[in-house]
């Protein structure tokens, strides 16, 4: 099996990951499973690099490129709903501290005076 063969079969199994929807329970597993995917097919692309092979001429170079252009869709889509996910829970411990301390915002030091005699 040649390099060009090992990154079409990395990125044909990143892709089939990928279109997988984990449940709220499983997404960090289910990071981890793209995460090692992507360094796998890493590995892949430098040791095409490193061999001197022209991935252009070979005739699964339109295969590969329609998985990586899917790939990054996905992968920024995923990302996206990340964000998304992250800056939710954030506004959630926002208003649990809001809950918790209703009178923090309104908390100033205007109008206080400090008598400096003794």
């Amino acid at each position: 099996m040649d390099a060009v063969e090992k990154l079409l079969i990395s990125s044909k199994k990143l892709y089939d990951h990928l279109l997988d929807k984990p449940n709220k329970d499983q997404r960090e597993e289910y990071i981890k499973q793209i995460d090692y995917l992507l360094e796998q097919r890493e590995r892949d692309i430098f040791s095409i690099k490193d061999s001197g092979i022209m991935l252009i001429e070979h005739t699964d170079y339109q295969t590969i490129l329609k998985y990586d252009n899917d790939i990054r869709e996905r992968l920024s889509t995923i990302m996206l709903q990340i964000k998304t996910d992250m800056k939710n829970v954030q506004l959630t411990k926002k208003s649990e501290q809001s809950y918790l301390n209703p009178y923090a915002a309104t908390l100033t030091l205007d109008g206080m005076y400090f008598d400096k005699r003794k």
